[in-house]
């Protein structure tokens, strides 16, 4: 097993996960979460399209990053499998962490803060989850589980920075750095348990 061939590749998709990321973050800036005046169905379906667009960015950065690596096209097929899986967890990512939050905003008056940090780093790894699945699909011979396993571990990671850096950072800075780390973490774990497996006899 090259280790150094590994790295590059590991390095390639925590580097392109993080810049599509970034790409759906700044894509969705139009959709910023002042929720002030709006029905909570709104603020559901604003969540979910901002996480569908971010779902969406890590999602197309791997595809590229496996495309870079493997020297050739992805085909039609590819493209839109990625891109439904990434639309549809990241979606479903925002609305469990919405709604989430609502519930144990009228709950927990006193808890919402770890309360609402703890289901949004859950829902990052779900988001991650899925962005897992759908690498599956265009990674030869890489097992579902396994790739779900590894984009929610990078997941729940990225969702930890993501968390801290938000509530550490101004609001625009932690959200781009938490994205980014999001990204990061999600390409890296996938690319290297893919590895990992691939060389398991």
């Amino acid at each position: 097993m090259n280790v150094k061939s590994i790295s590059i590749k590991t390095i390639i998709f925590g580097i392109t996960g993080a810049l599509g990321g970034t790409v759906g973050e700044l894509i969705s800036q139009g959709l910023r979460l002042n929720d002030a005046g709006r029905t909570y169905f709104e603020t559901v379906i604003r969540m979910a399209a901002w996480t569908a667009f971010l779902g969406l960015g890590v999602s197309a950065g791997l595809l590229a990053a496996q495309s870079i690596y493997l020297k050739k096209r992805p085909v039609p097929e590819s493209l839109i499998k990625t891109a439904i899986m990434g639309i549809l967890w990241g979606a479903a990512a925002g609305v469990v962490a919405q709604v989430a939050f609502f519930v144990t905003n009228a709950i927990f008056e006193m808890a919402i803060t770890v309360s609402s940090a703890i289901s949004s780093i859950l829902c990052w790894g779900i988001m991650g989850w899925g962005i897992g699945w759908g690498v599956s699909l265009y990674v030869p011979n890489y097992p579902k589980k396994r790739a779900m396993a590894a984009g929610s571990l990078g997941g729940l990671i990225g969702g930890v920075i993501f968390t801290i850096t938000l509530s550490l950072l101004p609001a625009a800075t932690g959200r781009i750095t938490g994205i980014i780390a999001l990204g990061f973490f999600i390409g890296l774990a996938i690319s290297c348990m893919e590895e990992v497996f691939r060389e398991t006899p």
